[in-house]
């Protein structure tokens, strides 16, 4: 039992681990790590698809990969606010609060 409680400690840890780097670098395989994926196309000012991860959130390019600015913690599910795309055109009634 107490190989099992360490096994599952450093998978937790492994996980966590991964959570914090994703995003925080715009390389492989850092950039393949996000939250959710949306298509953000009918958003005024967002991009086409959009990714959230812990820092930021990220346009996707033709390739499918992340085009991240600079890394700073995000909030990640508040579409309307100035901190995301900054309008509530086209954004679903769940998130307007």
């Amino acid at each position: 039992m107490g190989f099992l409680g360490l096994f599952f400690t450093a998978g937790a840890l492994l996980l966590m681990f991964l959570t914090l780097l994703g995003g925080a670098r715009n390389s492989r395989p850092l950039n393949e790590i996000f939250f959710l994926q949306v298509d953000t196309s009918n958003i005024p000012g967002a991009p086409s698809l959009s990714r959230w991860t812990f820092w930021e959130i990220c346009a996707v390019t033709a390739n499918g990969k992340n085009l991240c600015g600079s890394s700073y913690p995000d909030f990640p599910f508040d579409p309307p606010s100035h901190r995301n795309f900054d309008t509530t055109q086209n954004i679903p009634s769940a998130f307007i609060g």
